[in-house]
């Protein structure tokens, strides 16, 4: 696997991954999937392609989601049930890719473990935010455009972000979002959710 997404709910003991040229699994050992509970290794696949980054939201209401990344840029949400029915989310407007698509061949998105509606989307040095990842659509992310002029004031595929990690813990607006970059540089941006666009 590139990623691993761990379900956060409490004893669950599920989880999926996203491996090149094999699409993403998801292991489903409490039978949400409606597949058999007690089968430790039981690994359904859940999307397609070159599987990438991956997240497990918590459950609300009995609704559960996965979000999944394929090569190049896009993600997709996936409803966790029998059905297991996706919806695209990438945002729009993204920095192209040379080799047609969006973001690098892995391209990295990071859903907070503990604040599973808050949902992070790079594109190469530039950096898109939800707080509403259980309903957002394509149209519906935000820019942080503090974070790009940070990392790279030219928009471009030369610099990009490559590893994105959070404060631990339920959300207050000390937490911190911290990212890594492709030219060795970490940058800290305070109360993540709340940070206006401009902030760096």
């Amino acid at each position: 696997y590139y990623y691993v997404g761990i379900d956060p709910t409490s004893g669950a003991n599920n989880f999926c991954g996203g491996a090149q040229d094999n699409g993403t699994f998801f292991r489903d050992k409490t039978g949400i999937l409606g597949t058999v509970a007690n089968d430790s290794n039981n690994h359904r696949q859940i999307r397609g392609g070159d599987g990438g980054a991956v997240g497990i939201s918590e459950s609300n209401a009995g609704t559960q989601f996965a979000f999944t990344g394929v090569q190049l840029g896009s993600i997709r949400r996936i409803r966790l049930n029998s059905s297991i029915l996706g919806t695209t989310i990438t945002p729009g407007g993204l920095t192209a890719n040379p080799q047609d698509g969006f973001g690098e061949f892995i391209t990295n998105f990071r859903l907070n473990p503990e604040n599973t509606e808050d949902l992070y989307y790079a594109n190469f040095n530039r950096l898109f935010r939800t707080t509403a990842a259980s309903t957002v659509s394509s149209s519906g992310w935000t820019e942080l455009t503090g974070v790009s002029e940070a990392i790279s004031p030219a928009n471009g595929t030369h610099i990009a972000i490559r590893a994105i990690a959070f404060s631990r813990g339920p959300y207050i607006a000390a937490h911190s979002i911290y990212i890594g970059t492709t030219n060795a540089r970490i940058f800290r941006l305070d109360d993540p959710r709340n940070a206006a666009a401009g902030n760096a």
